[in-house]
């Protein structure tokens, strides 16, 4: 997989095994010393213990108001889920009123080298990456830039030449002259693109030879888009037939928020990378947070793990693994809008903080309650194809975001109407608007392994502390 940065020179990539033995000894020595030290709990309010030194200040609460006990079973099952190999490392911050009020960090970044994780430990948050394009598209928004029931072509006009691929007699044959490409019923809108209705999907029927049956389904082999940038890659997109009419199936794909990406460079004027920096980034202060990861910070950087077959335990991603390509340590060309970002678990706690104060963190204003309300709300229309476990469990989907439903439906402790999103290496994050908490959790654990037991565990139990 190539990646290119804005001058069209090739990026530096990052070896997770060139950490030098000297940082392993270094790292281990600091492990030990950290997990060897205690915290003394007042009785009455109360600081979030953390065995690695959390690098943000920790706000007091109060036990008659939060379950400081809630805490304690967090981090055990922090650390259970480590000596279960379900993760190598983890780190959750939890959030209410604006205001951090636990951080814990508990294994390795990097088991091999002896780096110990810890909250400003660097991860990549795949598609933790669309709600931050979500918010990027709401501040303008709220600029007027759009109106979310746009055609895309209105800003694309590419989007014009879109097409579906019709089944040829209602039943799927055996080579690609079994569909016809028709225009849709309608256009794709800017909303589909937010809510995964577009129609593109990743599900097509395959020939016996294991090829799509409809030609160039593929975009993310097919046309080399790493070496493109957004703008670049949106003649390929289209080329790409819809398998669903636009807005009557839900189906996450990526290329739906890499199309949003693309519109927040449209109305801006800028790159999405300067937009998000100048936005969203420098005025929330997160400063470990882009596409990249410069050289100096690699130290900080953690390996991505996964199970290659279930009874194996978890070890290093390669370069194979879905998800484990090399790091780039310069701007690439194609800001994947989808799932390109690097963050740590204090630089997403400021983007929660910031969503739990009614959009505004330390004097700046990212977005109004009001937007924050309809990123939360649930788009989907009545008669939307919905996956079966979505339906079961109440889901809904809002701006870049799944939407918790009732209790009962999805058998959590999560409070009705929470939002958030979870990235393909076991991250998460969560906004309860309600009682204005969340949280974040962060591991790099890759599929085939079993990236679901601990982060949405860990969410669930974080919402006993409001009892």
């Amino acid at each position: 997989m190539k990646l290119r940065n804005e001058a069209g020179s090739m990026p530096q990539y990052y070896d997770y095994n060139s950490r030098n033995s000297q940082q392993k000894t270094k790292c281990s020595l600091v492990t030990a010393i950290l997990l060897a030290s205690s915290v003394v709990i007042p009785s009455n309010v109360v600081a979030a213990e953390t065995a690695e030194p959390c690098p943000i200040e920790i706000a007091p609460v109060k036990s008659s108001e939060i379950n400081i006990e809630a805490f304690k079973n967090i981090t055990n099952r922090m650390e259970k889920g480590i000596e279960d190999d379900l993760s190598v490392g983890s780190s959750t911050i939890l959030v209410k009123d604006g205001k951090p009020i636990y951080c814990a960090s508990r294994g390795f970044a990097d088991r091999e080298s002896g780096l110990p994780m810890a909250a400003d430990t660097i991860v990549k948050v795949h598609s933790m990456t669309k709600p931050v394009v979500g918010i990027a598209a709401l501040q303008l928004f709220e600029k007027g830039a759009f109106r979310w029931r746009d055609p895309v072509s209105k800003y694309i006009p590419e989007f014009k030449d879109v097409k579906i691929a019709i089944p040829k007699g209602g039943v799927n044959g055996p080579g690609e002259d079994a569909y016809e490409l028709q225009a849709p019923e309608r256009e794709i809108e800017i909303i589909d693109l937010a809510r995964h209705t577009t129609g593109w999907s990743g599900a097509w029927p395959m020939n016996e030879s294991g090829k799509p049956l409809v030609k160039n389904v593929d975009v993310w082999t097919a046309h080399g888009i790493f070496d493109q940038t957004l703008e670049e890659w949106i003649p390929d997109l289209v080329k790409t037939p819809l398998r669903n009419q636009p807005g009557t199936s839900f189906d996450y794909q990526d290329i739906n928020v890499d199309t949003l990406g693309r519109l927040v460079e449209i109305w801006s004027g800028k790159s999405l990378s300067d937009y998000l920096e100048e936005e969203i980034f420098n005025p929330l202060k997160m400063n470990d947070t882009a596409f990249y990861v410069p050289e100096e910070k690699l130290d900080r950087l953690a390996v991505s793990y996964t199970r290659p077959d279930k009874d194996s335990k978890l070890l290093p991603a390669t370069a194979e693994t879905p998800g484990g390509e090399p790091v780039a340590t310069q701007q690439p060309a194609f800001l994947f809008s989808g799932g390109g970002l690097y963050s740590t678990a204090t630089d997403y706690a400021r983007l929660v903080q910031m969503l739990t104060n009614g959009g505004e963190l330390d004097g700046s204003r990212i977005l109004s309650p009001k937007a924050i309300a309809l990123m939360g709300s649930d788009t989907i229309e009545p008669g939307t194809a919905m996956p079966d476990d979505l339906v079961q469990s109440g889901t809904g989907i809002g701006i870049t975001v799944s939407i918790d439903g009732d209790p009962g439906q999805s058998l959590n402790l999560d409070t009705e109407g929470s939002f958030g999103l979870g990235g393909y290496a076991g991250s998460l994050f969560w906004v309860d608007p309600k009682n204005h908490f969340g949280g974040v959790y962060m591991e790099q654990v890759l599929p085939p392994a079993d990236r679901k037991t601990n982060r949405y565990t860990i969410r669930s139990m974080s919402f006993e502390a409001l009892e």
